[in-house]
C-alpha cells in the first residue's frame, strides 16, 4: 500500500495540475460520459450502487485541497448527490454545492450521465468508472446475477497502477531512450476561431448526428481515413468555408487547426484510471488545400510524423516539466495558477480552432449490453474554440455530438450535410 492511499490523500496526476487555474464558469474543464438504458432509471438504486462503488474508486471520492504549493486530493466521506439532468450539461461544478465531490452522477428517464471535472480523469477513466457503477445497479435491480468479466468489480482492492501518475511513470522506465529535441509547446501562428458572439453562462447548445457505423467506415475507407480522420477533415472543412464568410479578404485567412486527444494507454501499458491523455494539434492552411481529400492528407501526415514513440515520449516529457521543475515546485499554488490561468487565456487558447475527441467503440459484457440501448461523450464548452466535438460507437452505430457556446448551428450543419452527401444517413438528436 502506498504512502499516498494509507493517508487518504492523492498528489494531482501530471495533466490535473492545470485544471485547477484554467476552470471557470466559461471553460468549466468538465466533460460527460453517458449510458441509455432500455428501460426507465429508479434513482434509490442508482444511488444505492453509487454508494456500494465508494470503496472501490478511492481517487475519485476525494475533495480538492489547496496545499501551500500544489493542489491535492484527499478522502471524501461526505453522502452522494444523485441528481436530474438539466437542459445544458457540462456546467461549472461547484464542489460546495455537491458535497465536495468533483462529479456528478444524474438521471433522466433511461439515461445515466457521469459529468467529470478534468482533474479526475478522462474519457477512458470515467467511461470505466460509469460502467461499474451501471454493473452495480443491474445487479441491484436484479438483471444481473453476478459481475462480468471485463468490468471493474466494486469488492476488488484497487491496485496502486490505476492512481499513479502513468505519465511519470513512463519517463521513469523510459530514461534510457533517446528523448527528441524538447518541442515548442506553444507556436506562433495565427490560428482562426470563429467570430460568434458567446451565448450567456452556462448556456451549452449539443446536437448528435447518429450513424451507421459501417455507413461511415465506408465512406472514410473511400476517401482513404479513418473515421477520426474523415471527421477531422469534414470538421476542417467546415470552418474553411465559415472563415471565408467570415473573413472577406483571403489573405487575412488563418490557419484551421483541430486539437485531439490521444489516449496514451494505447502506446504504453498501464491501467492508469486517472488522465492519461495527450493533446495533438493537426493544422491546415486554408489557402494551400483545394478539397477534402488535401484536408486528410495533411490529417493523415500529421498524425503519422506525431503518433510515433519518440514523439509521444518527447510530449510526455513537456508535460511533465511543470510537475518536475524545481523551482517551480517550490513556487506558492495561487501563483501557479495564476500563472496557468494566464498562459491558457491566451498562448493556450490561440493554438486551436476546435476539439475531436474520439472514445472509440464502447466495450461492453454481451450480458450487460442486453440492458443498454446508446452511449454518447460530450466534451465540455470551449470560450475559445466555441465548437466540441464528442465521438462514441456502441454496437452497429456510432454517435457524432457538437458541443457550441455559440448559437449558430453551421459546423454540425456542415458536417452532417457532406456526410449525407457520402452516403451516410444521418439522424438529428439535440437538447434545445
Amino acid at each position: 500500500m502506498s504512502t499516498e492511499q494509507s493517508s487518504l490523500w492523492y498528489r494531482l496526476d501530471t495533466s490535473a495540475n492545470i485544471y485547477p487555474g484554467i476552470e471557470s464558469s466559461r471553460d468549466t474543464a468538465i466533460f460527460r460520459v453517458s449510458l441509455t438504458l432500455k428501460e426507465d432509471v429508479i434513482p434509490s438504486i442508482l444511488l444505492q450502487a453509487m454508494e456500494n462503488c465508494r470503496k472501490r474508486f478511492p481517487y475519485y471520492n476525494v475533495h480538492l485541497k489547496k496545499g501551500l504549493f500544489w493542489n491535492y486530493l484527499q478522502e471524501n466521506h461526505n453522502s452522494f448527490i444523485l441528481w436530474p439532468d438539466t437542459p445544458y450539461p457540462c456546467e461549472r461544478m461547484y464542489p460546495f454545492l455537491n458535497n465536495g465531490y468533483l462529479y456528478k452522477i444524474k438521471y433522466f428517464n433511461k439515461r445515466i450521465a457521469l459529468e467529470v471535472f478534468h482533474v479526475l480523469t478522462d474519457g477512458y477513466g470515467a467511461m470505466e468508472f460509469l460502467k461499474t457503477v451501471l454493473q452495480e445497479y443491474l445487479i441491484l435491480s436484479g438483471k444481473l446475477s453476478s459481475p462480468l468479466h471485463g468490468i471493474l468489480h466494486k469488492e476488488e482492492i484497487p491496485p496502486e497502477e490505476e492512481y499513479e501518475d502513468a505519465f511519470l511513470k513512463v519517463l521513469e522506465n523510459q530514461k534510457e531512450m533517446t528523448i527528441e529535441k524538447k518541442r515548442s509547446l506553444f507556436g506562433n501562428k495565427g490560428i482562426y476561431q470563429l467570430h460568434d458572439k458567446l451565448e450567456p453562462h452556462g448556456v451549452y447548445h449539443v446536437v448528435t448526428g447518429v450513424v451507421s457505423v459501417d455507413q461511415l467506415r465506408k465512406a472514410a475507407r473511400e476517401h482513404d481515413a479513418t473515421i477520426t480522420e474523415l471527421l477531422a477533415a469534414l470538421y476542417m472543412e467546415a470552418l474553411i468555408h465559415i472563415q471565408a464568410e467570415q473573413v472577406k479578404v483571403q489573405k487575412n485567412h488563418k490557419e484551421i487547426a483541430i486539437q485531439i486527444p490521444v489516449n496514451m494507454r494505447k502506446y504504453y501499458p498501464y491501467k492508469c484510471m486517472r488522465n492519461f491523455s495527450l493533446f495533438v494539434i493537426p493544422f491546415i492552411d486554408p489557402r494551400k488545400v483545394f478539397n477534402l481529400e488535401d484536408i486528410i492528407v495533411q490529417i493523415k501526415s500529421f498524425l503519422k510524423s506525431h503518433l510515433t514513440s519518440k514523439h509521444l515520449l518527447t510530449m510526455i516529457q513537456d508535460n511533465c516539466s511543470l510537475a518536475t521543475n524545481k523551482v517551480v515546485r517550490h513556487i506558492p499554488v495561487d501563483f501557479k495558477n495564476m500563472f496557468i490561468s494566464f498562459i491558457n487565456n491566451t498562448l493556450g487558447s490561440s493554438q486551436f480552432s476546435g476539439t475531436l475527441t474520439n472514445l472509440g467503440q464502447l466495450s461492453m459484457p454481451d450480458e450487460m449490453a442486453a440492458f443498454i440501448e446508446d452511449a454518447t461523450i460530450i466534451a465540455g464548452p470551449s470560450p475559445h474554440g466555441k465548437t466540441t466535438c464528442g465521438i462514441v460507437s456502441y454496437l452497429d452505430h456510432l454517435n457524432i455530438t457538437f458541443g457550441r457556446s455559440i448559437n449558430d448551428t453551421k459546423v454540425e450543419e456542415y458536417v452532417f450535410t457532406k456526410l449525407v452527401k457520402m452516403g451516410v444517413h444521418v439522424k438529428i438528436k439535440s437538447n434545445t
